[in-house]
Order: C-alpha cells, then sequence, then structure tokens
C-alpha cells in the first residue's frame, strides 16, 4: 500500500499517535518490503519511550522533525529500527531499550546526543551538524560505530565516559572532531579511533584495562593543537600512525603508559608541554615556563618513552628519548663550586650533549678526533718544536716534512701510541690530552655505529 505521507505531506502528529504506527497498529504504513515506514511528519510534542513496549516490527522514520524532547529509556525492538535524516530540536537521550537486531541514526540533525544506557546489537551513527556534541557514558554494544554511513564529517565534541556501564566494541572513523575526551575505567570495551582529526584530543583519569587502539590521529589544521594525557593508565594500548609531531602541544602528566606498543608514531623534541592543557583552564598561561615539578614530570615522560621503546628494540627512538630525558637532567643540576659532584655531573652531561649527543652522533665524535688532535699537534710544533718540526711558508716545505707531520698527526690519533723518551715536561701534558681526548672519541664512535649492529 502506498505510504499516506505522500498524500498527507509533512502533516503533524502526536508522538502517541508516531508510537501507535511502529507497532503496527496502522496498516496503510506498511510497505512492500514488510518496513513500517513514516516518511515526512513532524512529531510536535515530545517523544518519549518509558514504559516497556514490544516492537514486532522493522522500522524506518525518514525526514521528519522531532519538535520536542527526544528520549528512549525503555522499549523492546524485536527488528531493525533506522531513524533516517530526522532533524531534533532538542537533546537526543537513549538510555535503556534492547535492541535484538541493528539500529542506525543516520544524518542525525541535532546538536546534543547523550548515549546513557540501553542494549543493542549493532548501532551505526552519522551525523549531519557540524556544532554535534555527543556523550557516551552507558550501554552495551555489539557494535558501536560513528562514521558508517555518510554524514557531515567534522562534529563539535565527542566525550566517552566510561563509569562502568559501558560495554562492547566502539568504533570512530573518518571524522573531525574538534574535542575528543576519553575518561574513566575501561574494563569490558574496545575503542578504536581510525583517521580521526582532532583539535584537542583529551585522556584523562582513564583507566584502561581492556582495548584501545589508534590508527592515523593527526592534527586539525588551522588551530592550535593539543594531545594530552593526564593522570591515566593506559594499560596495554596500541598507537598506530600518531602524528605527535604535528601537535602543537604534547602534554602527558602523572601517567602510565610503559606498556603500550607504539607502531609508525612520529615526535617532536621541542613541543612536550608540561602543563595542563585548555580543560584546565590553561589557555593564557606562560606554557613554558618551568619549574623543578615540570621538569621533573617531563623527565619522567622521557624515561617511559625510552623504556618502552627499549622493548620494542626501535634504538633509534630509544636513544631519542634517552637524549631528551638527559637534557632534562641537566636543566634540574644547577652549577655548583668544583669540589661538589654535582659540578662535574653538570659538566660531563654538558660535553656528551654537544660532543656525541649522548652517544647517539657518528659526525660529532669523529669531528672532535680529528680537530682535537690538530690542536694538539699544532701546539707542539708552535711551543715545543716537536720532532724538530717547525711552521715555513708554503714554498719553502718540503715533501718529507709534510709527511713526517702527517705520520705524528697519525700517531696522536692512537691512545695506545708509545711514549717517546725524548719528550718531557708539558710535551707529555700534552701527549696524555691528546689520548684521554681519543680515546672519548673512539669510544663515541664505536658506541653510536654499534646502535645498527645486533
Amino acid at each position: 500500500m502506498q505510504n499516506p505521507h505522500n498524500k498527507l505531506g509533512r502533516q503533524p502528529i502526536t508522538s502517541e499517535y508516531l508510537l501507535n504506527v511502529m507497532q503496527g497498529k496502522h496498516r496503510e504504513f506498511f510497505m512492500p518490503d514488510e518496513w513500517i515506514e513514516i516518511d515526512g511528519y513532524r512529531i510536535e510534542d515530545s517523544f518519549m519511550i518509558l514504559r516497556p513496549i514490544t516492537f514486532e516490527h522493522k522500522i524506518r522514520i525518514i525526514n521528519c522533525t522531532f519538535s520536542g524532547h527526544f528520549s528512549i529509556c525503555n522499549g523492546h525492538f524485536l527488528e531493525c529500527v533506522e531513524w533516517d535524516n530526522c532533524k531534533y530540536s532538542k537533546m537526543v537521550f537513549l538510555s535503556g531499550g534492547s535492541y535484538e537486531k541493528s539500529v542506525a541514526f543516520k544524518r542525525v540533525d541535532t546538536s546534543h546526543v547523550s548515549i546513557d544506557g540501553g542494549s543493542y546489537k549493532t548501532f551505526d551513527f552519522s551525523s549531519n551538524n557540524t556544532n554535534l556534541n555527543m556523550w557516551i557514558q552507558g550501554g552495551e554494544f555489539e557494535v558501536f560505530e560513528f562514521g558508517k554511513y555518510i554524514g557531515e564529517n567534522s562534529v563539535e565534541k565527542l566525550t566517552i565516559y566510561n563509569q562502568g556501564k559501558l560495554k562492547g566494541k566502539l568504533i570512530f572513523v573518518n571524522k573531525n572532531i574538534n574535542q575528543v575526551s576519553i575518561l574513566g575505567s575501561n574494563l569490558d570495551c574496545s575503542y578504536s579511533f581510525e583517521n580521526i582529526k582532532s583539535q584537542y584530543f583529551h585522556i584523562s583519569s582513564f583507566h584502561n584495562h581492556g582495548e584501545l587502539n589508534f590508527f592515523g590521529i593527526t592534527p586539525l589544521i588551522g588551530k592550535r593543537t593539543y594531545f594530552e594525557i593526564v593522570k591515566s593508565n593506559l594499560g596495554k594500548a596500541q598507537l598506530h600512525r600518531i602524528l605527535f609531531k604535528e601537535f602543537d602541544e604534547v602534554i602527558i602528566l602523572d601517567s602510565y603508559f610503559s606498556e603500550i606498543n607504539t607502531i609508525n608514531c612520529e615526535w617532536a623534541k621541542d613541543n612536550f608541554i608540561a602543563l595542563k592543557g585548555p580543560t584546565y583552564g590553561n589557555y593564557n598561561k606562560e606554557r613554558n615556563a618551568w619549574g623543578s615539578l615540570e621538569l621533573s614530570q617531563l623527565k619522567e615522560v622521557f624515561r617511559q618513552f625510552k623504556y618502552l621503546y627499549e622493548k620494542q628494540g626501535d634504538k633509534i627512538n630509544e636513544q631519542f628519548f634517552y637524549g631528551l630525558e638527559m637534557n632534562i637532567y641537566n636543566r634540574q643540576l644547577a652549577w655548583k663550586s668544583p669540589h661538589r659532584e654535582v659540578f662535574w655531573q653538570k659538566l660531563i652531561l654538558l660535553f656528551s650533549r654537544y660532543l656525541t649527543n649522548y652517544g647517539s652522533s657518528f659526525l660529532r665524535p669523529l669531528i672532535g678526533l680529528l680537530t682535537v688532535n690538530q690542536i694538539v699537534l699544532l701546539i707542539l710544533i708552535i711551543f715545543f718544536n716537536h720532532q724538530g718540526l717547525s711552521f715555513v711558508a708554503i714554498n719553502e716545505g718540503t715533501a718529507a716534512g709534510f709527511s713526517q707531520a702527517f705520520g705524528e698527526y697519525c700517531i696522536l690519533l692512537n691512545p695506545l701510541h708509545k711514549m717517546r723518551e725524548d719528550i718531557g715536561g708539558f710535551e707529555i701534558l700534552w701527549d696524555l690530552i691528546s689520548r684521554i681526548s681519543s680515546s672519548y672519541f673512539i669510544y663515541a664512535l664505536i658506541k653510536s655505529s654499534r646502535r645498527f649492529v645486533r
């Protein structure tokens, strides 16, 4: 039978009439495929399912407008239910009901959706409203997927606050979300975020004992961006292709993440911040004014990353975070008098940073080895007439003299060369300086090259 909306147009109906149609009490709404289809109506009062009602038929509600509140707190749906391209003037609130088969909210046009309960087989959701603020804190899902159907690519905010009432698999794909917030405890859920762009990705007071997977998280272009983890335990989360280096600030405070796996994540050394982000009212706070507490926080963050990359066998990133950890440790140390141990610790850290990049640079110690011994040889020749050598004009030099000087230079490069009996006094001191320097730089060369040897 022809759907009556073709004759009646967008007539207003009451929520009670709509509930009767959904229960199959008006046969004229049945389509040939046995779906009940309500297309193009305006429901003027609040639509609420508060009492236990059984819906036995497949239901499709299309192009309808709900002028009042929309709330499903009860009901038993035996067949598929679809709400397609409907406009909701007020919040969509789902806190109960059981669905034996799939439910879909397609191209939802509302600014607020709250899911606080209910039992769902599969739940597919898409939105037409860029100002959508979505709150999920309860419900049992076999699969909840946000992004399966075509809809608006951008939404304003997504909050997942799991207080033990949320179970199942939640999937979010191919969305631009200004702010993502993940809070609470994940005990029985699997969270999956895939190809998400966000201005502010916020994980706070979150404890992950289930599954937490990220695949391709990048910042939104044109805004100041944050990736923040505060007071959280990420458990065995999987981080794939997160472009941390492109976020303006990476904030990690009071959190444990040594058991996560990071795969193809990209880092920068200058965007780690030790202050909480905008959620805590810190928009205008000086972001680089760090005290001892902030330095300690950063040092712990770098230590954990160093440890997890060491476990993964990623020596490049392990060394990267080791260098950042040592830089912070150097900043924590204050210059003291030379009779204090801290003076020498800071001096060693400075030498290690600038001369070898904490053992990761091959070029720096090579340049240091060649340069220091050139300087030592020049001093020995100028001030001590070392081995009868002296500087003359270019046209007065001889091949034999040059060959002898080059030989002396090669001898100095070897820290184990035999001590000559014909030198004494300050020549021995400079020879000792050459031996110590050569030993240091050669060790650094070997250490840096062994990063790639198994």
